[in-house]
């Protein structure tokens, strides 16, 4: 170095001090660079939180209100969150932060089946109440109403009749048709009764027991009068009219049981919805977590 001209050492001096000029300007140029990645990384990934509360928004309001547009919102949600994470996970590099984006897309895709079931047992709830509301009013109470005044009807007429049969044998054919107008009130009351448990039954979603029971017990009761009835007539008209009295009940029954057991798989839906779209949170939020702690070091 001593035997260097001076000129020489100056040349390397400045130019040693260029290029650590430009190193520190490159390195500085990547630290920005990534600090500035992982900075949309991180809105990206709270766009992504968004989508899921959107859905969840929509989600709850179709809960309550029942509208075929909420589904689709929470649908159209769904779909723009998977393209967004799609595109998010291959701005990763790192295979833990890929793995994240992979493991809300698991999670997303759970609760939108456990949406999906949701609904699904919602429209089946509302064809069995449409049901309902047939048999019971179509069939059960027109049929019955119409076999109480039949009968009223002979009896008043009996009590008009002249005495002609003995007393012994017209008394059993009064008797005979109270009994039978009797029972024909007895089931209008039954019936009746497991139709307040059963609106009572809706309204708390299938969790007051009580209603339930007083539901089940009111049909039960019906059910039984019925058929205690069918062996008393004679006429076949009267006979068919009370096995479809009869058929309609069990018909009932087997709608109402239909709703309490999709009451029962709702409710475990909406656990599994309130599961599924936590544990896709959760997961987001480590994602985020973990892009501002590199940002930091960085």
């Amino acid at each position: 170095m001593k035997d260097l001209k001076l000129g020489i050492k100056l040349g390397l001096g400045f130019g040693l001090v260029l290029l650590l000029t430009v190193f520190v300007a490159l390195v500085g140029y990547q630290g920005v660079t990534g600090l500035a990645g992982r900075l949309e990384n991180s809105r990206d990934m709270e766009g992504l939180i968004g989508h899921i509360n959107t859905a969840m928004q929509a989600e709850k309001n179709f809960i309550l209100r029942k509208e075929v547009k909420y589904v689709e919102a929470n649908h159209k949600a769904l779909e723009e969150l998977k393209k967004q994470a799609v595109v998010d996970r291959e701005q990763f590099s790192a295979p833990e932060d890929k793995a994240g984006i992979d493991a809300v897309l698991v999670s997303m895709e759970g609760y939108g089946k456990a949406f999906a079931h949701y609904v699904k047992l919602e429209k089946g709830r509302d064809e069995s109440e449409t049901r309902i509301k047939n048999i019971a009013d179509a069939i059960v109470k027109v049929e019955t109403t119409a076999m109480q005044t039949d009968q009223m009807k002979k009896l008043n007429a009996l009590l008009a009749q002249q005495a002609e049969a003995n007393n012994a044998e017209r008394s059993a054919q009064l008797a005979d048709r109270a009994n039978k107008s009797a029972k024909a009130s007895q089931i209008l009351i039954h019936f009746k009764d497991a139709r307040i448990g059963e609106k009572e039954m809706l309204i708390s979603n299938g969790k007051d027991e009580k209603a339930v029971d007083r539901n089940s017990d009111g049909s039960d009761e019906a059910l039984k009068v019925a058929n205690e009835l069918l062996p008393t007539f004679t006429a076949q008209a009267n006979i068919d009219q009370t096995k479809k009295i009869i058929k309609g009940i069990e018909d009932y029954q087997n709608e109402m049981n239909f709703i309490i057991d999709a009451l029962k798989d709702q409710g475990k839906a909406e656990k599994e919805l309130i599961t599924t779209r936590r544990s896709a949170k959760e997961k987001l939020d480590a994602v985020v977590d973990g892009q501002q702690k590199k940002a930091q070091a960085q």
